[in-house]
């Protein structure tokens, strides 16, 4: 009894994501980790053959792409977990609880065993199932992992992206979810409307891992022999999940503005028609000085914007949208330059 007691609470008990654990907590903690994994995954690709053999079965820059998503993702997913828990400190004053407001920012920074698991679980199937498409049949996928180091590294890289990157997206959508969970219930104040701007912050930066992924791409694109099949599955998660990043902590606040907006203009068109019934008609200085203050009140809230956008939001909404086809068609140009010269 007290041991199936002792594996429930191991089981329950939550602790730092081991995407967060990795990041060293020193100054430039993020910029660390992003080197260092980056110079161990280039050194241990090196290490199977694959840089030197260049007419060999695996391309170079498939495994460059391989260490520079992953030396990415990290610290990315870093950043945005800490944004994300600064949003929520931000949204305290309209949350109106300061013990609710700490539980949700420690929950966007941990998990309990059972979800590292499960997303671990979901990143090697979809590795695996990604390494299937490219070859075929299960013997012809273990037949080309197995044919060379190289071939080897190429396996495991293809698992070690999507378990690092599926990782990042479960992680940043159950914090999406908390975000979903706020904008149905949180109190809307129409005149402080910079108030929820945090439920925008974190819709943009939580997109931001998906577009360095997205961005990162042209890299598997230089020597042109790629693929269709080594590309396509990674643009199509990645762009689904950005989509879903984007729109699950917006959509619910956006509804709950939108109807407080409504009920208030409902409510300001009756307190107006009453005003204005209440004053005989040959009294028009007496009803212009009632409706009057109705009727600016009734105009500001009219021009309440029902979606939590500020300048700067947008900004770096539209910066994140041109960067990924920035990079595709600079890595088409050069990839002309290249050949023109050649």
């Amino acid at each position: 009894m007290l041991s199936n007691r002792m594996v429930i609470l191991a089981i329950s008990e939550r602790s730092d994501m081991w995407l967060l654990q990795m990041v060293p907590r020193v100054r430039h903690g993020r910029a660390i980790c992003a080197l260092g994994i980056l110079a161990t995954l280039l050194a241990l690709f090196a290490s199977t053959g694959v840089f030197a053999d260049s007419d060999g079965p695996v391309s170079a820059p498939v495994i460059v792409f391989f260490s520079v998503i992953i030396a990415y993702i990290v610290p990315v997913f870093h950043h945005i977990t800490e944004l994300t828990g600064t949003a929520l400190r931000d949204l305290a004053p309209v949350i109106r609880d300061d013990a609710r407001v700490s539980q949700l920012v420690e929950r966007v920074r941990k998990r309990s065993p059972a979800e590292e698991v499960t997303s671990l679980a979901l990143g090697l199937t979809a590795g695996c199932l990604h390494h299937l498409l490219l070859t075929g049949s299960v013997s012809e996928a273990i037949r080309v992992a197995l044919y060379s180091p190289a071939s080897m590294a190429l396996a495991l890289g293809t698992l070690a992206v999507w378990v690092f990157l599926t990782n990042a997206i479960f992680a940043l959508i159950k914090n999406a979810r908390v975000f979903r969970a706020l904008g149905r219930t949180i109190h809307i104040d129409l005149l402080n409307h910079r108030a929820y701007t945090p439920f925008a912050r974190v819709a943009v930066s939580s997109t931001l891992a998906m577009v360095g992924a997205q961005a990162a791409f042209p890299i598997m694109w230089i020597d042109g022999d790629i693929s269709a099949f080594a590309t396509i599955p990674g643009l199509i998660a990645t762009t689904i999940a950005m989509g879903f990043l984007f729109g699950l902590p917006l959509w619910p606040i956006h509804r709950s503005i939108a109807k407080a907006k409504r009920d208030e203009l409902q409510r300001l068109d009756a307190l107006i028609t009453a005003a204005g019934a209440a004053v005989p008609a040959q009294h028009d200085g007496i009803r212009i000085a009632q409706l009057n203050p109705l009727l600016a009140y009734r105009r500001e809230i009219e021009a309440v914007r029902e979606w939590p956008f500020d300048t700067n939001v947008a900004g770096r909404l539209a910066l994140y949208l041109v960067i990924p086809p920035l990079t595709w068609v600079g890595a088409a140009l050069i990839e002309m330059l290249v050949e023109d010269l050649v």
